[in-house]
Order: C-alpha cells, then sequence, then structure tokens
C-alpha cells in the first residue's frame, strides 16, 4: 500500500480512511509502512483521532522511545508518541 501522494493529515489518509470504519477495528493489530519520518507521524496522529491505538516508529526516534514503543505492540499496549 503506498500513500505518499496525497499524504498529510489536512489531505487525509483517502487508502487509509475506508480501513478506519471498516470492521477489522475491532481486533488486531497491524503494522503500516510509510516511505518518510513525517508521514509516520501524520498517519499514526490520523488513527488516534479515528479512535484507533496507534503509535509511530522510525529511524529518527530515540532508541529509548522506539523500544517503549516495539514493547507496547508487542504487548497489545500502545503509546502516545
Amino acid at each position: 500500500m503506498k500513500m505518499e501522494s496525497g499524504t498529510g493529515v489536512a489531505r487525509g489518509f483517502p487508502v487509509i480512511s475506508p480501513l478506519v470504519s471498516h470492521p477489522v477495528r475491532e481486533e488486531g493489530s497491524a503494522i503500516v509502512f510509510c516511505a518518510r519520518q513525517k508521514t509516520t507521524e501524520e498517519l499514526a496522529a490520523f488513527l488516534k483521532e479515528a479512535g484507533l491505538a496507534s503509535a509511530h516508529f522510525h529511524g529518527g526516534m530515540k532508541a529509548e522511545e522506539k523500544c517503549a514503543v516495539q514493547e507496547a505492540y508487542i504487548t497489545s499496549r500502545h503509546t502516545d508518541h
């Protein structure tokens, strides 16, 4: 799922938006890959606004932040990073 064109909270996430209201949101986890660090942060914010537990993870984060997000994902607890 490539989202680079049309990314950003202001423009929305047209590829992801239909999935937010789909029944799949009731259980399970997913990892969404983005090409840019900023997009990961914007998408996590978009998903949180839609009521989904979400956290971003990218190479620009401090090691401690990445460990916290990874641990939260593994244990199904999502943080507000």
